[in-house]
Parts: structure tokens; C-alpha cells; sequence
């Protein structure tokens, strides 16, 4: 946490997917329903935990909500390393399981995924590391119940789960037992949570909403993402090899420790990081969708190099320690480090947006940094609109471009802040609609980043549908 605090995280601009959960963590807190009120794609508990922190911070301290929501993750983010020397110590001596966690920080894109914001992966992480340490111990029940709760944050975080159930299997038959009681505490535990967060959402009106949203819809999106095996890999491997160079430079010691000492990494984080191998083939998008290697990176190569030196003198084995921690401490992603402030992104926002009556509805699409630093809810319920989901809207709306542009109309909204990857026919429509009835302008503020463009409406401007 504290070498965390060396990037002062409570300063960074808000930014992307992130910025998203953010947003949503905020919100949550003041009383929004995910799926009912905003569109969601994956499971919600991430924004549940952002929103204990975003309700909390301003509560208790001088701390912003957003500021709240951040030091949750910070948390998670810390406590995953940690928990990956509780799951390798027995395996490995105290100067091993150590170097599993700075294996596992020295991951940049675990540093940049807690240091960013709510970002559910770091969640799915920490919790699913949470369920396979349960398990180590024979505490099945709430192995489930923590594997149902990653999930929850990302549906991937079932790897998790089946790491949990897979160790619970070998460990039982291993001492005499049968495993299907095992087996059965972890399944009723990971229902738990899932059962009592539908049951929240059938009180609130949102259950329809989620199994079209999360489901029926997510379907479709990890259909139109999916590509062949060979490309898959080649993205992958290409991720990595821009983000994780020294981390490639240790796996063939590390393998080749692994094959000559005959170890392998604790059963389950290992079953787990296979399984999400696995799951990367279905569907793989960026960099983020790396973020679940950083545990079992760090395993491997924390279990691969010990056994590579196990017969060497003890003072070799602290070499690998101090490899393992210099790697932690020396991360080279420029993304830790960007060269705004929040404050400087907050002044940008409310100058290119200008006076707005606090009656005045507000609609962004894919800039939720903005509704962040001007304290405003989207008066729409679609944050985004890239990657299909501009036709699944339309088709909620009425069936076409038209009915969902009057159904924005019909709200005639003050202002429209638009950003990122919106294209083809759905845009078209929105720029014919919006034509007559606001101004626009461009802007850029992040060096690099993506336009964004500010629709004012024009006065007297029809509004009505």
C-alpha cells in the first residue's frame, strides 16, 4: 500500500474503463441500480465495492467519493500479493512465497489496474485468490462463497472457482476422503451471493434488465470479439511482450527449475491460471484482460527459480529474492505516472461544458470522467455506445435509430459529451439528429487520447421528440 502511495493515486486523472466504474461506484452509492438505471454488460459487484468507498470516504473524512471509491481498489490491490504468499508458503520458504508477491506486483498491469481506479479485474483477483487460500484450508464453504463473489465482479473470476474445487478434490482423496462433500460446500457457497443479488434485483425491478444485459447481450459481445486461436495468441503474446519483458526474460529459468526439480505451483492457483488461459481463447480484447495472469506469473516464477537454486548455498535463494523485489520496484509502464492531474482534468471539464442550471440534464456517452468532475448523473441510461450496443438500444427503444433519438429528445439535454470508438450507422443517425439542435465542438485534453466532442443545444431548438 504504501509503495502505491508513491504514485500519489488520489491525484490521478480518471480515465477510460476505469473512469466507468468510477462513475458508477458514485452513483451506486447514491442510489442507482445497475442494469435498471444504467446499461452493464458485465456482473455489478465491482461497483458495489467502489460504492462502500464512495459512500464512506466523504462520511468520515474530508475525502472525495471518487477519492473513496479509489482506496477500495488500492486496498484489493494490496492484498492480492498478499494473499498469493498465504496460498505459496507452504510450498515455497518464507523468502520464496515473498518473492510470489513481488513477482506478482512487478506485473505492470497489476500496478496500473490498482492505481487507476475501480476496476473490477483487481477485485475478481483478490477475491478469487481469497477463495483458493479458503480452500488450501479446508474452509470450502466460504471458498465458495468467495469464488461467487469474483465472479460477481467478472464473470472470468469462475477460474477461480474451479481452481478452489479442483485442490479440494486432490486434497481429499489425497487424505482419505470423499470429495463430494468438498465439493458441495463450494458450490453452495459460490450460490450464495449470486442468489442473493438476484433476489436484490427482482425487489428493484432490474432481474429482466440483467439477464438481458449481462447475459443475452454479453453473449453477442463475446461473439463479435472472438478470433482465431492463432491470433489470439499472437495479440497475447504481443501484450505482453510490450508489457512484461522482464517477466519473459525469467520464465525459461524458471520452467526449466520447474522441470528439473520436479515442482509445479499450488494446485489450484495453477488449475486457475490454466482455466483463464483457457478463457482468453474465447474472448481476448487488451491489455487489461491480463491483469488475471499476475498471480499465476508470480507463482510460477517464484516456484520455478527456487527449485532452479534448491541445491545451491541459502544465499542464493535471497538473490531471487531481491531479483523478484528490484522487479516490483521497478515498473516501466508510463501509464503509472500521467502527465495530468485530476485537478487540472476537473478545471478542463467544467471549462469546455461551461454554466449549466443544475435542473439542466446532462448525457455523456463513453466520458464518464465528466459526469465524475461536475458531480452529475447521465440523464440517459446507455454510457457507451461502441461494440453493438447502439442497435441493442435502438431495438429497446422501439426498433430503430429514430425512436432512440427521440426517446434522447424527449430528455433534451442541456448538453451531450461524446468520446471514443462511436461509429458506423448508429453515429450517423445521432449526428443527423443532432444537426439542427445543438452546437458542436472538438476538444482534446490527454496527450494521445481520444477526441471529445461537446454538443450545446441552441437556443430555441426543438426538443421534442
Amino acid at each position: 500500500m504504501a509503495f502505491f502511495f508513491s504514485f500519489d493515486p488520489l491525484s490521478r486523472p480518471v480515465l477510460l474503463d476505469a473512469a466507468t466504474w468510477d462513475y458508477m461506484s458514485i452513483e451506486v452509492a447514491k442510489g442507482l441500480v445497475p442494469y435498471r438505471d444504467i446499461f452493464l454488460h458485465k456482473t455489478p459487484l465491482a461497483a458495489y465495492f467502489g460504492a462502500t468507498g464512495a459512500w464512506l470516504a466523504p462520511a468520515v473524512s474530508s475525502l472525495t467519493a471518487v477519492n473513496g471509491a479509489h482506496l477500495v481498489y488500492l486496498a484489493l490491490g494490496s492484498a492480492a500479493p498478499a494473499l498469493l504468499y498465504l496460498l505459496c508458503r507452504p510450498a515455497l520458504p518464507v523468502a520464496g512465497a515473498v518473492a510470489a508477491a513481488a513477482f506478482m506486483m512487478a506485473v505492470d498491469q497489476w500496478m496500473v489496474a490498482a492505481l487507476e481506479g475501480a476496476r473490477p479485474k483487481v477485485a475478481t483477483v483478490a477475491l478469487g485468490l481469497g477463495s483458493l487460500l479458503c480452500a488450501s484450508r479446508g474452509s470450502f464453504l466460504w471458498s465458495g462463497v468467495l469464488g461467487g463473489l469474483s465472479t460477481l465482479c467478472w464473470q472470468p473470476g469462475v477460474s477461480f472457482l474451479v481452481g478452489s474445487a479442483v485442490h479440494a478434490v486432490v486434497e481429499e482423496t489425497r487424505h482419505g476422503r470423499r470429495p463430494l462433500a468438498a465439493l458441495l460446500r463450494i458450490g453452495g457457497g459460490s450460490g450464495l451471493p449470486v442468489a442473493a443479488l438476484l433476489a436484490w434485483f427482482y425487489s428493484v425491478g432490474a432481474l429482466g434488465d440483467f439477464f438481458e444485459q449481462a447475459v443475452g447481450f454479453n453473449l453477442h459481445y463475446i461473439k463479435t470479439k472472438s478470433m482465431t486461436a492463432r491470433r489470439t495468441a499472437a495479440t497475447v503474446w504481443t501484450v505482453v511482450k510490450q508489457w512484461n519483458r522482464t517477466e519473459l526474460m525469467l520464465m525459461l529459468p524458471a520452467l526449466l527449475g520447474m522441470v528439473v526439480g520436479r515442482r509445479l505451483p499450488p494446485t489450484g492457483i495453477l488449475v486457475a491460471g490454466l482455466c483463464y488461459v483457457v478463457m482468453t481463447f474465447i474472448s481476448f480484447q487488451a491489455w487489461p484482460d491480463t491483469i488475471l495472469f499476475a498471480p499465476f506469473l508470480g507463482a510460477l516464477l517464484a516456484v520455478g527459480l527456487c527449485a532452479l537454486v534448491a541445491r545451491l548455498p541459502k544465499v542464493v535463494l535471497a538473490v531471487v529474492l531481491g531479483v523478484a523485489v528490484i522487479a516490483a520496484s521497478t515498473p516501466h509502464s508510463a501509464r503509472l505516472r500521467p502527465p495530468v492531474t485530476y485537478e487540472k482534468q476537473g478545471k478542463f471539464y467544467r471549462k469546455i461544458v461551461g454554466p449549466i442550471g443544475s435542473g439542466d440534464p446532462i448525457v455523456t456517452i463513453s466520458t464518464p470522467e465528466a459526469l465524475i468532475h461536475l458531480e452529475r448523473r447521465s440523464a440517459w441510461r446507455w454510457p457507451y455506445m461502441w461494440s453493438g450496443v447502439d442497435r441493442f438500444a435502438a431495438r429497446k427503444t422501439g426498433g430503430d435509430f429514430d425512436s432512440l433519438y427521440a426517446e434522447l429528445a424527449a430528455i433534451d439535454p442541456a448538453v451531450i459529451i461524446i468520446s471514443r470508438r462511436w461509429g458506423g450507422r448508429g453515429r450517423a443517425a445521432f449526428n443527423r439528429w443532432a444537426e439542427s439542435r445543438y452546437e458542436r465542438s472538438n476538444h482534446r485534453f490527454y496527450p494521445g487520447g481520444a477526441p471529445i466532442v461537446v454538443y450545446k443545444r441552441v437556443s430555441g431548438a426543438d426538443g421534442g421528440a
